[in-house]
């Protein structure tokens, strides 16, 4: 938990949230949320890519397959006050990271989004690379959406169980308080 935010953010959210009446259920990495554009991409389901896609102010850089895998992500924020060279750097990094870290050797990189898709035009045809549009266009809507599809307990809920379950167990001693008053 604390790799995707300190513990004591995410302790203070759900003090907020249960302040209102509510339950936190879940906290899912926005990387998630790009598993549908992987999906749509026309490389080989084996062949490790990388997707660079607008998040608000930033880029979301995802490595993964077009079979929805996600292997590693990172978010580089405020990129275009980075210029194209800056964003371009970083994205050298990531994809150095993938070859020693990951062993994936990454030729292929897919942008969706206007500012992804500017800011990386001059990276196509240096050092082998290619660069293409992604056929889905990633907007703040497709974020929401992935994530409301996911249910607390997936795999993918990096929020502790002692918060994300709370509701249910509370649910559940009401139910058996029910059945044992009655």
């Amino acid at each position: 938990l604390v790799t995707a935010s300190p513990k004591k953010f995410v302790e203070e959210m759900d003090t907020t949230v249960a302040g209102q009446g509510l339950d936190l259920v879940g906290y899912y990495p926005a990387a998630l949320s790009l598993r549908s554009v992987l999906r749509s991409l026309p490389s080989p389901g084996e062949q490790v890519v990388l997707l660079v896609a607008d998040a608000e102010t930033g880029l979301m850089q995802v490595i993964g397959r077009s079979t929805g895998q996600v292997l590693f992500y990172r978010t580089l924020g405020a990129s275009e006050g980075r210029g194209a060279e800056g964003v371009q750097r970083e994205i050298r990094r990531t994809l150095l990271f993938a070859e020693q870290k990951l062993n994936a050797k990454i030729s292929t990189i897919y942008t969706s989004g206007t500012s992804s898709t500017t800011l990386l035009q001059g990276l196509s045809g240096a050092d082998g690379l290619q660069v293409f549009s992604a056929a889905v266009n990633v907007d703040p809507a497709l974020y929401l959406r992935s994530i409301t599809a996911l249910k607390s307990n997936s795999t993918e809920n990096i929020l502790p169980t002692s918060i994300s379950q709370r509701g249910v167990r509370r649910r559940l001693r009401l139910a058996i308080n029910l059945i044992l008053g009655t």
